[in-house]
């Protein structure tokens, strides 16, 4: 096995090729990954957070159907799903303290 391409997927996605797509979605992919990541760590808006990461996590495991092994986003799509369907951030994040300030929004 060669250093470096242990984690390399067997063939090319057909869809990158596309550069012009890659230099827009590319950034967007890390500004979300980011902002999911941030809110879900401080437990700000976390259930709608958490199911926007499952869902995103879905449309890139869909995406690389065939290209990667296949319990590399499904893992991570199910934490996020499960925490979307708990009560996830609602002791230790801050959805607790605006829930309990603010009981009408819907957290």
């Amino acid at each position: 096995m060669e250093t470096g391409t242990a984690h390399a997927p067997a063939r090319q996605h057909p869809a990158a090729s596309n550069a012009a797509g890659q230099a827009l979605a590319a950034p967007l992919q890390a500004l979300t990954e980011i902002s999911f990541g941030v809110l879900l760590t401080l437990g700000l808006l976390t259930r709608v957070t958490a199911f926007s990461a499952g869902l995103f996590l879905t449309s890139l495991w869909v995406s690389e159907w065939g290209t990667a092994w296949l319990w590399e986003l499904l893992v991570p799509m199910a934490v996020a799903l499960a925490l979307a369907w708990g009560g996830a951030g609602q002791w230790w994040g801050l959805d607790g303290p605006l829930s309990r300030r603010f009981p009408r929004l819907p957290l």
